[in-house]
């Protein structure tokens, strides 16, 4: 083993040292593949078990010698062995013990015989005994009486054994017990042999029915076929295993449910031949009660391990079967018994074995040491490793979080003293919670941290959530000291007061630092005295507090020695030092910033996420945040762009990001179903219990790493954070996926049981308790209204392990040999605060030359990783850390060692020197850990672009891993630039990258310049590939319209020729859509006839139209007044009218008027409104009652008064009503509205109505429960039950605008006035977003450009809807969940089906072949109900053009069937094609605004036969203009129906 080998990446483990390793023995034999499974027996004939393992067998007791049975060859892991089940048994009845082989799976069987014992080291007698062996999970098992074992296999597509002669060496007679096609080939996966009916008799199963072993065996005879699963069309484990689990007299099974996917469950027998499911395992950790979970469990074994009578469940994860390319392929290998365990019923508990040995395709249990204990050997890509059982007692129980203890949220208390608060909190036992300090001495903790004396300081944040005038600020920081070391914080001191919004704190480096937007602070204070040395000193200022409660906050010391802290997404901000231009000012609104307490330097360090309000890192350096609304958990790295709650990347080529390493949620169903933004029991319903049982909601706050030695060991390392609605706080742990992680539930950690607890701040603290500050309010979300907080709460806790650990300490008073051996510490509060001050130390050049060498001894001494780790920040910390020092880590034994090396060595962000950029580019090119590789390639976004190169080629060509959570985005963000550099050169890399994105990423970048549209021109004449030619035009016609239309390319004509020659219809309309960019108006005529054609899909005559749109045909007014009457497309043929200014154009559409569909309405008073010539028609049509007023938008309204006329304004005011309010007038509105909107009668209201209400007036920009536009912000997360904040939002929508919704006015040199919202902009055109389209406006078509002081959300929306209408849309809007339309159909889902259809779930297809992209099964339980089994399967990463073959086996019986197919639409999904048989080719666009299950697509009277596979293919035809260009596919399932010629 080298150290940069791939499996380096698991040296450094997430788990430390935990209760396992006393429970079990862990031996590693070897670390080499040589086989994925082993068996034991007496080979030698000492009378001592050995084992078998591949080509070798291992002497026991020790298994440390080892013997040839035949040549033994190593395989790679990117492989696979030649060895995958062995059998020891004395075939020959010589009194020796031989090996039966089998290999890879459709290959034979080899029979090694025994030499004997004298002989062992010559070469065994080789007899293949079969000559082909099927399905991946064959048994060598007594499967008929009598006789040696028999292999169980699949033969030519049956199911039957292998039977030896008198003469064992000969080949084995076949017997078919079958018949054909119930085996599908060699690659079938479930299968196992056990007494199903409790016959006495052994029967037969694969993943559907098990086969009845007759009373008197035949060779010629076939078996009685059962269906014993509840659900067809399993895609198959690993070993199905038959006994009776539940001891209640008959058979159950046992079974994985996909051997390269998640699942496991048994499957209990409820009578004759039925089961029922009883899931164990699924895809998610709260799948499992416990917490569990992990994929690939291709081997399973039922053994009784601990000896109590009832047969466990022995499995694992199979690690890099495909080469990590299956669902979770790059994390842990681990090793699991589950403990069958009856109570009420029968469930299995978990036991973690090891998390670095895994299975193979076998798992041995067995007892190897004669110690009457099963012991477990795992052989697989790993290596061969033996699990000694040890003391499976000192093992301790896991907890499982699944409870409802504690979570009936509406019983919990409404307000209670701080002792009884702490009395209440429901923990584990052994713990106890204190109050440190609370009310009257402590008030609104809105921050707080420890300092190396062990004292507390609090920031009591008196002023949110409203900045003060100048001078005016009402936060103070107090210190809480324990001065007489009881263990009771009892003296209290101010240190400062008057403070103004601050909202972070830490202590360090002389002195406090202090968030307080717009300013980060220093207050000075060198001698430790608690006592200002001087006033504030504001070190940056430009911190946005637009929405003060996400401002800079959660102040953390890094291990890198920078003081790091977050930052929410609505508040915008620009940083620098005071008085810095905006040139040298740094943009942020969403991320992970840091700051150098010496260098004074400040950057970003990860953008993206939502509001975050909790940092920490790990024993490894790894940070980590919590966020709301969003995923609640990232692992955030260094450059890493991450999922954002709002608003839009600063760099515009961010094309994809990092998503949550979160495996689960806290909350059931949609976040839109239960994230109440204020919970106030008195205003509205409790959490409930479902999404308390969760862990309580989406908001989270504070975050902290147990870093200590106090608490049990399986507490260590696990993330502690605030869950606010759920009151509570929640644990996670960490595993270990590829280069990053994943975040895994664990039992919810304390409890308060009290409406009013709203926890903040998390620590861990010098004595290894936990410490969480409660804020204490009735109103638990943000909520700009100063009265309704309680100013006078407020408290602190300590959760705490056993007996008080007082502590007495002064770090600073300490020498520095005592600060070098506290990095040593087991508690890492004592490690942290030892490096920062021995920091401190050097920038005061305070200390010795002999600190150096005493770090590079425990670096090169030390075996224990964390504090290797922590003296190599502390190295550099003190500046000791130089090129030759860097180069030399770069060669460490461990994978974060070199990582570290890495990052360092840009942490200056400037060249590197050539001996360390060598070192880069070496190790980029060798080394196989991705924890390395990721480290890399955060570096290169830290050097210039003329340094990448060198660094890029090599790591790509070592091979990224495609699957990576982490590494196909950081290897984007860092060629990027180089793509604008040298677009052929970046194209080249990214094309052979085998990342499938990278290519299309880079397509995307360099198609926005004339030198890279130039290239593209090459690649499409050099290209053999369909799918690059489709993908480069796609990306080509998208650049054109984002511009506006672009200048020809000189090589265009010469390459429209050749395409004009390509036969694939994709091609060639790609072709000419691009045409249309570039003006080529030959092809106007073909696609006006589409346009007309009114038996083609809607999709493609969109397209036509959007095309004909763009290119400005001149003949398109005249064809849209014919379509005025053809609802599928009237609204988007009256929106493409926009450019046309034509008085006959307002006669037609008013002449039409009263016919057009809702939605052609909105945009033909678009269109009339837009000029002030026709806002006239449009005016004079409401006062005649052509246009009925009340049904006139407010914002068409306000688009009208515009215009700045007074007599227009008049007549709008007759018609329509009063439009601007005085401020009078909107009290007067508030009055009424209050009156009208009192919970009585919003009871009585429909909501139903409502929401037909919102559709029409609020949806087309707003998101409610997953379901409208995305212009303005999602309101599910608003206060929704208050009425004063919707009446506030509505009367008064200029009161506070977002950055990302203020409107922008444009007048246009033909005279229109479009207002709306900048979406994106280049040098040749603006992209807006208006109230009802998405426009592409040419900058030499804008003749003024203004930013609005006033709001997209126009004033007036309740002006013409009557009083019933207000109440039934507030009804709507308070809502706690969705509600149906007043004309809703049940979803597809729930819809009743037919009796005789049959399903086939799409996820559960195996037989999968992808012409690009990945291919895997997707949750769908947080986007509704609408799918079956909550599952789809999900195609991503393809491009247009490329195919997505099912070969689906039917699960029915022979004959016609109407065959219906589900897929989901939603904003990122494809236009498609679908062909299935022979059937006539369907397409379909499955863009839409919203997640949601789309319209069936049925083939009518499809011959079925159950003996061959029905072929499904999908072809990825484009997108729909409005679409993100994903080109998704989702599909659910698919139906067989019964047609009418069947019956």
């Amino acid at each position: 083993m080298t150290k940069t080998g791939i499996h380096a990446l698991l040296l450094t483990l997430v788990v430390s040292v935990s209760t396992y390793a006393q429970a079990w023995n862990r031996k590693p034999v070897h670390q080499t593949f040589y086989s994925e499974g082993a068996s034991a027996g007496d080979i030698d004939g000492d009378g001592i078990t050995d084992l078998v393992a591949g080509p070798l067998w291992f002497r026991g007791p020790s298994f440390e010698e080892s013997f040839e049975i035949a040549p033994a060859r190593q395989f790679p892991i990117s492989s696979y062995s030649d060895q995958f089940f062995s059998h020891v048994f004395d075939a020959n009845a010589d009194g020796h013990n031989d090996v039966l082989v089998i290999g890879f799976p459709g290959q034979a069987a080899r029979l090694y015989l025994n030499p004997g014992p004298q002989s062992l080291d010559q070469a065994w007698a080789l007899h293949e005994v079969a000559d082909v062996v099927d399905n991946e999970s064959p048994s060598i098992v007594d499967l008929v009486p009598g006789g040696l074992p028999e292999i169980v296999c699949g033969r030519e597509s049956r199911y039957g054994y292998y039977e030896a002669g008198t003469d064992p060496t000969l080949p084995w007679t076949w017997h078919g017990i079958t018949r054909a096609g119930a085996c599908s080939g060699r690659f079938e996966h479930g299968m196992g042999v056990g007494d199903v009916n409790s016959d006495g008799r052994m029967d037969l199963l694969n993943k559907t029915f098990w086969w009845e072993q007759p009373s008197e065996a035949s060779s010629d005879e076939l078996w009685q076929p059962h269906r014993w699963a509840p659900q067809p069309g399993l895609p198959g484990g690993a070993q199905i295993c038959v006994d009776d689990l539940d001891d209640d007299g008959d058979a159950d099974i046992v079974s994985s449910l996909s051997a390269h996917g998640h699942g496991l469950a048994w499957f209990e027998q409820i009578g004759d031949g039925e089961f029922v499911q009883h899931d164990i395992m699924g895809d998610s950790s709260t799948d499992n009660d416990y917490g569990v979970v992990f994929s690939q469990l291709h081997a399973v074994v039922l053994a009784d391990v601990n000896s109590d009578g009832r047969k466990d469940i022995v499995t694992g994860k199979r690690w890099m079967a495909h080469n990590g390319h299956d669902v979770g392929g790059l994390q842990e290998p681990v090793l699991y018994w589950f403990e069958n365990v009856k109570a009420d019923q029968t469930h299995f508990v978990p036991h973690l074995i090891d998390n670095d040995s895994g299975v193979g395709t076998d798992i041995l249990v067995a007892d190897l040491d004669g110690d009457q204990r099963l012991d477990v050997v795992s052989a697989s890509k790993r290596g061969l490793t033996v699990h000694l059982q040890n003391d499976l007692a000192s093992q301790a129980a896991p907890t499982a979080w699944r409870q409802s203890e504690g979570r009936d949220q509406s019983k919990y208390a409404n307000g209670l003293s701080p002792e009884q608060a702490a009395e209440q909190m429901l923990t584990d036992d052994g713990f106890t919670v204190d109050v440190v300090a609370a009310e009257p001495e402590l008030t609104q903790p809105i921050a707080m941290c420890f300092d190396a004396r062990g004292r507390i300081w609090v920031i009591e944040g008196h002023t949110y959530p409203t900045k003060a005038p100048e001078g005016q600020g009402r936060d103070r920081v107090i210190i809480l000291e324990d001065t007489d070391s009881d263990g009771a914080f009892e003296t209290k001191t101010t240190f400062i007061e008057g403070i103004n919004l601050a909202s972070g704190i830490e202590v360090g480096f002389g002195g406090v630092w202090i968030g307080a937007a717009p300013e980060l602070l220093f207050i000075p204070d060198a001698d430790h005295d608690g006592k200002p040395d001087g006033p504030p000193q504001v070190l940056l200022n430009g911190w946005g507090y637009q929405d003060t409660h996400e401002t800079l906050n959660s102040f953390t010391w890094g291990p890198d020695g920078w003081l790091y802290g977050c930052h929410g997404v609505f508040t915008h901000s620009e940083v620098g030092k005071p008085g810095s231009p905006p040139s040298e000012r740094v943009k942020m609104n969403a991320g992970v910033w840091r700051y150098h307490p010496t260098q004074h330097r400040f950057e970003v360090y990860a953008h993206g996420t939502s509001n975050p309000w909790g940092v920490d890192f790990n024993d490894q350096g790894d940070w980590f945040i919590s966020a709301c609304v969003i995923p609640h958990l990232y692992h955030m790295i260094q450059g890493g762009r991450y999922q954002r709650q709002g608003g839009q990347h600063f760099n515009a080529a961010t094309y994809d990001d990092i998503k949550t390493i979160a495996d689960h949620a806290h909350f059931a169903g949609r976040v839109s179903e239960h994230a109440y933004w204020g919970d106030m029991p008195i205003e509205q319903r409790s959490t409930p219990l479902d999404t308390s049982v969760l862990g309580g909601g989406h908001a989270h706050c504070g975050l902290a790493i147990y870093n200590a030695d106090v608490f049990p060991l399986n507490y260590r390392q696990n993330l502690f954070f605030h869950n606010l609605h759920g009151h509570r706080v929640v644990q996670e742990t960490l595993v270990r996926d590829g280069s990053g992680y994943v975040g895994l539930h664990q039992p919810d950690f304390a409890l308060a049981r009290d409406h009013k607890q709203i926890g903040v701040g998390i620590m861990v603290g010098p004595d290894g308790a936990l410490y969480t500050s409660d804020w204490y309010d009735i109103q638990t979300c943000h909520n700009r209204d100063q009265e309704v907080w309680d100013r006078t709460d407020g408290r602190l806790y300590r959760i705490r392990y056993g007996d008080i650990r007082p502590q007495s300490f002064d770090l600073w008073s300490e020498s520095t040999d005592q600060l070098v051996e506290r990095l040593r510490s087991n508690n890492g509060f004592f490690a942290r605060q030892a490096q920062r001050v021995l920091s401190e130390r050097a920038a005061a050049s305070l200390l010795v030359d002999s600190v150096a060498g005493q770090l590079a001894r425990i670096i090169d001494d030390s075996s224990l990783p964390r504090d290797r780790l922590r003296a190599v920040w502390t190295y550099a910390g003190i500046g000791a850390a130089n090129d030759p020092q860097l180069i030399a880590w770069m060669n460490d034994r461990d994978p974060y060692v070199r990582g570290w090396a890495v990052q360092l060595a840009g942490e200056a962000m400037k060249p590197l020197l050539s001996p360390l950029l060598d070192e880069v580019a070496k190790l980029s090119k060798s080394d196989k850990s991705l924890v390395v590789q990721r480290y890399i390639v955060s570096l290169l976004q830290r050097i210039p672009v003329s340094q990448r190169w060198q660094i890029v080629k090599p790591l790509l060509a070592n091979g990224i891993n495609p699957n990576d959570r982490n590494l196909p985005f950081l290897v984007w963000y860092a060629l990027e630039p180089m793509a604008v550099e040298d677009p052929a050169r970046a194209m080249e890399l990214a094309e052979t990258s085998g990342l499938p994105s990278l290519f299309r990423f880079a397509v995307r970048r360099v198609v926005g310049s004339r030198v890279g549209r130039d290239t593209l021109m090459s690649w499409l004449s050099e290209t053999k590939s369909t799918a690059t030619r489709a993908l480069v035009l796609t990306e080509l016609i998208d650049d054109a319209k984002r511009r506006g239309g672009v200048t020809m390319p000189d090589r265009w004509p010469e390459r429209m020729k050749q395409l004009s020659l390509v036969h694939e219809q994709g091609i060639s309309n790609l072709a000419r859509e691009l045409a249309i960019q570039y003006g080529d108006e030959s092809v106007f005529p073909y696609l006006r006839e589409r346009l007309a054609d009114r038996s083609l899909p809607k999709s493609e005559r969109l397209s036509a139209l959007s095309s004909l749109r763009s290119a400005g045909d001149a003949m398109l007014p005249k064809q849209v007044f014919a379509l005025l009457d053809d609802a599928s497309v009237s609204t988007e043929a009256v929106a493409a009218l926009a450019s046309f200014d034509d008085p006959a154009i307002a006669d037609k559409l008013l002449q039409s008027f009263p016919h057009l569909t809702p939605a052609a309405k909105l945009a033909a008073m678009n269109w009339l409104s837009s000029r002030k010539a026709t806002t006239e028609r449009l005016v004079h049509a409401m006062e005649s009652q052509v246009i009925e007023p009340k049904s006139v938008p407010a914002y068409i309204v306000r688009q009208a008064v515009s215009w700045g006329d007074p007599d227009l304004l008049v007549r709008i005011e007759r018609s329509w009503g009063r439009i601007a309010s005085s401020s009078q007038e909107k009290q007067s509105a508030y009055k009424k509205y209050r009156s009208v909107l009192t919970p009585p009668m919003i009871a009585k209201a429909n909501a139903s109505a409502g929401r037909s209400i919102f559709e029409a007036n609020c949806g087309t920009c707003h998101r409610l429960f997953g379901e409208g536009g995305m212009i303005g912000p999602d309101i599910t997360g608003a206060n929704r039950t208050s009425v004063d904040y919707w009446l506030e939002n509505i009367l008064e929508p200029n009161a506070l605008i977002g950055r990302a919704y203020q409107m922008t006015k444009f007048l246009t040199t033909d005279g229109r006035v479009i207002a709306g919202i900048v979406n994106e902009e280049n040098e040749d055109a603006i992209t807006v977003q208006t109230a009802t389209e998405k426009i592409v406006l040419p900058v030499d078509e804008i003749e003024e450009r203004s930013l609005s002081e006033v709001s997209m959300m126009p004033e007036g929306q309740l002006q013409p809807m009557s009083d019933d209408q207000v109440r039934s849309l507030f009804k709507y809007l308070m809502s706690p969940h969705q509600v149906k339309r007043p004309n809703d159909h049940p979803t597809s889902a729930s819809r009743p089906k037919n009796p005789n259809t049959t399903i086939v779930e799409a996820e559960t297809i195996k037989n999968v072949e992808a012409s690009g992209g990945q291919v895997r099964s997707q949750a769908m339980k947080h986007f509704g109900n609408d799918w079956s089994g909550d599952q789809q399967l999900w195609w991503t990463g393809a491009d247009p053009s490329q195919t997505l073959t099912l070969n689906v086996v039917v699960p029915t019986s022979d004959g016609n069937f109407d065959v219906s197919i589900f897929f989901t639409q939603a904003r990122d999904y494809a236009i498609i094609s679908v062909g299935l048989d022979d059937q006539e080719v369907k397409q379909q666009d499955f863009y839409s605004g919203e997640v949601t299950m789309g319209p069936p697509m049925t083939f009518a009277d499809v011959s079925i036969s159950s003996e061959r596979l029905l072929p499904l293919k999908i072809t990825i035809v484009g997108k729909n203009d409005q679409a993100v260009a994903g080109y998704m596919v989702g599909i659910d399932r698919i139906e067989f129906t019964p047609s009418q010629t069947s019956n």
